[in-house]
């Protein structure tokens, strides 16, 4: 299993304005709280290390698509 990196970026409809001291929750697929963050003033939060497939697994490009996340 390999590392991968995530960082959340939170900002008003159509990107207007970043969202401070939102607070974000990374769950495993069994609702465990992984990662309890806040974002900056800039609307971002730090970036986490969270499980990802080996890189022989890895997608091509045009596998690659949008994640929608319950907010």
């Amino acid at each position: 299993m390999g590392l991968g990196l995530l960082r959340v970026q939170l900002h008003t409809g159509d990107d207007a304005l970043p969202v401070e001291n939102a607070n974000i929750l990374i769950k495993d697929t069994f609702g465990k709280i992984l990662y309890e963050l806040t974002t900056d003033n800039s609307g971002n939060t730090e970036y986490v290390e969270l499980s990802a497939p080996d890189k022989v697994h890895d997608l091509s490009l045009e596998d690659i698509r949008t994640i929608l996340c319950n907010v």
